[in-house]
Parts: C-alpha cells; sequence; structure tokens
C-alpha cells in the first residue's frame, strides 16, 4: 500500500495471504476490523472508552469482530452484522460502550452520503458562537485579549489532504495565541460545547480533558504571554508524563495524545441528518504537533515518528523531545536542547 500498488483492503488482503509468514483466518479478521473501526472508535484496538465503561466493554472493532465471529457470523462480519448482533444479542449489547451503541444505531444516517462544505461550515460557525460567546471570559483572563486570532481549522485526514466533499465526519482543532494556555483548555472546550448545544441535540460519546492531573504551572504557560521557558513548562503534566514514559522506555513516546477533546454528534441543518463532530484544542505552544498529528494520515503519522525516534527524538501530538542513549533526562526541543532559539511557524 505505501508503493502506492495496494489500493484496497481486499488487495492488501490478498498480498498478505501470498505469505508464509501470515495466518489468513487473522487476515480477514483484521480487513474486518479496519472497515469497522470507524464505527467502534479512533483505533481498531482500544478504541474510545469512558474509564467507567472499560470493565467488561469490548474496547474496539477488534474484540468486536472476535466476539462475532465465536458468535457465527463468519471469518470477516460487517457492520451489518454487528446492527443485527446489537438487536438481538442482549449479551452482545451489554458489552457495547455507550459509543459503539450510538454508532451503530446511526450508523446509516453517519455513512450513507458524505459531507457536504455546507455542513462543514455549519459546525466551524457552532464552533466560533462558542468560542466568541465567552468574550467577557477571556477579557477577564486577558485584558488585551484579541477575538480575531481564534484558528479553527479542518482536520482529519482526507478532508483536509484532499478537500471537497470527502470523508463521513468533520474534525476540528482550535486555538488561540493568547488564550490557549495548558491552565485553559477546559474552559475553551467547555465554551465550545455551549455553542454547540445551544441549538442542537448533541450527544457526547467520547469528551476528555487530557487524563492527567492538573497541576500549578501557570496560568499562561503554553501561549504567548508566557515565556515558556524550561523551568516554566517543567510542570505541565502532559510533558512530565512524555518525560516518564520515554525515561521507563528507552524509546519514543507511541501513545495517542491527551490533547481537550470532544467527539460527539449534532443534528445539521444543511444536510438535515445527525454528523459526527470531533473537536480538539491545543495549547499554543503543541499547535504545529497537534496539527501534524490529526492531519494524518496514520502511516504518514507513524512513518515520521519512526524516523524521530531513529534520530533519537520522540515526536507525538504536543511536542518534540530528545530520547537519551545514556541515563540523563529527556530534552524539549527546542526549549530545553536550544534555550532561547525562536520557533519559526505560521498558522499553517
Amino acid at each position: 500500500a505505501l508503493n502506492g500498488e495496494l489500493d484496497t483492503w481486499e488487495a492488501c488482503a490478498e498480498s498478505l495471504r501470498e505469505s508464509s509468514l501470515n495466518d489468513p483466518f487473522e487476515t480477514d479478521a483484521l480487513i474486518a476490523s479496519a472497515k469497522m473501526a470507524k464505527v467502534f472508535g479512533i483505533s481498531v484496538g482500544d478504541g474510545v472508552v469512558d474509564a467507567e465503561e472499560k470493565e467488561g466493554k469490548l474496547r474496539g472493532a477488534y474484540e468486536v469482530v472476535q466476539y462475532l465471529r465465536k458468535a457465527g457470523y463468519g471469518q470477516r462480519p460487517s457492520v451489518d452484522d454487528a446492527v443485527d448482533a446489537m438487536r438481538g444479542d442482549e449479551k452482545f449489547r451489554a458489552k457495547l460502550t455507550q459509543f459503539a451503541k450510538h454508532g451503530l444505531d446511526r450508523h446509516a444516517e453517519f455513512f450513507d452520503a458524505p459531507l457536504s462544505e455546507a455542513e462543514v461550515l455549519e459546525g466551524h460557525s457552532l464552533i466560533m458562537r462558542g468560542l466568541r460567546g465567552a468574550d467577557s471570559l477571556w477579557r477577564r483572563c486577558v485584558p488585551d485579549y484579541d477575538h480575531t486570532q481564534w484558528v479553527v481549522v479542518r482536520v482529519g485526514g482526507a478532508r483536509r489532504r484532499l478537500a471537497g466533499d470527502c470523508g463521513h465526519d468533520m474534525d476540528f482543532l482550535v486555538t488561540h495565541p493568547q488564550i490557549c494556555s495548558y491552565a485553559r483548555l477546559k474552559p475553551v472546550l467547555d465554551a465550545i460545547l455551549v455553542g454547540l448545544n445551544a441549538e442542537r441535540s448533541s450527544v457526547d460519546y467520547g469528551s476528555g480533558q487530557q487524563d492527567l492531573p492538573i497541576t500549578n504551572y501557570g496560568e499562561h504557560v503554553g501561549s504567548v504571554l508566557a515565556q515558556n521557558t524550561p523551568e516554566e513548562l517543567y510542570n505541565v503534566p502532559v510533558i512530565q508524563q512524555i518525560r516518564r514514559e520515554i525515561t521507563g522506555t528507552g524509546s519514543g513516546w507511541q501513545h495517542w495524545d491527551h490533547l481537550a477533546r470532544h467527539f460527539g454528534v449534532f443534528h445539521t441543518k444543511a444536510g438535515k441528518r445527525r454528523r459526527r463532530i470531533d473537536i480538539v484544542v491545543s495549547s499554543h505552544l503543541e499547535w504545529p504537533f497537534a496539527l501534524l498529528s490529526w492531519t494524518g494520515g496514520k502511516v504518514y503519522n507513524r512513518l515520521l515518528r519512526d524516523y524521530a525516534n531513529k534520530i533519537g527524538c520522540s515526536l507525538s501530538a504536543h511536542c518534540l523531545m530528545t530520547v537519551p542513549a545514556d541515563a540523563s533526562s529527556p530534552r524539549l526541543v527546542p526549549q530545553e536542547t536550544h534555550p532561547g532559539t525562536p520557533v519559526p511557524r505560521t498558522e499553517e
């Protein structure tokens, strides 16, 4: 597929079957899981599962496929098979997360027709309405707050890379140079949800606010209002987490990001149907890394992060950090490796 020679899952499967190193039975499971992953999560594996929902649930498309195969739905069960099982098998339904149930219940509505540009613009407008609706709060936080500096960019793979009417959900990445510090990500996300819920029936199927403890690291750190020195950044929870992961494994940080996010559904006026909307908020300092990660695609991100590992670094949706060959502490690039060095950037 990377060489441009295999452009379908079926072609990839046939190629794998020709290898003596591959089990055809497992190939079918992986192909079925990949096709079903959009319904069950951002990952073929764990997907999106609320902490209180993890116990006893099928986490991700692969576990769902394995359950359906044991239940007699064949080697490569489809989404229609999952819908059938959800309606007729109480045990299966009980094992589904709330997110998976919503995905199956509304599968046809979500995926029968690609998004139109009007629907995407409608989602963008609702996000801006929520952000601007909190202008008084932002002015209390930052007296010289500039409302024109909000950045709301459409991301999510194909829609950004190829443009046009492609994709079946809308993904937006949000930041502001003054407002979006590490400490203010949750208030920004909350303001967006107020705007989204003002006129729409929104279903939340996987919100998260940095699954990390909040500590006192300064209200402006991560925005342009802080110097973002190594001393200021040291206590930021996500940076501490990445540093611990690198120190513990001796390799690059491979986990999914901890950006503030909301995965939900809202009813569009333009399309007159429910659509998925994924909203991610990053601090201004994280923006280049978050934009790269959420633009994708997945294979490109994996190759790029693998390259970073090969040159002794760890690339994530948050930062670039060194992976020392000795026992020294990982360092942020360039804040700790080249202190005082400006980072050339635009919002693209």
